[in-house]
């Protein structure tokens, strides 16, 4: 079961980082700096929603 966690967990944060790659503009220092502010908590809430699911699941 924990596989399939991690499995989960990386597919996800890869998506989520190519998806938000390509959709978040990188020019300027404001940009920039969104880009990180926004993007790795966003990253975190994901890979905890990730675990949460994963412990509630019937035999975990």
């Amino acid at each position: 079961m924990k596989f399939f966690q991690y499995l989960a967990m990386f597919v996800a944060g890869t998506l989520f980082l190519y998806v938000y790659g390509q959709i978040m503009p990188r020019e300027g220092p404001v940009w920039s700096v969104l880009y990180f502010v926004i993007g790795i908590p966003a990253l975190i809430f994901l890979v905890y929603g990730i675990q949460q699911f994963f412990k509630r699941l019937p035999g975990a």
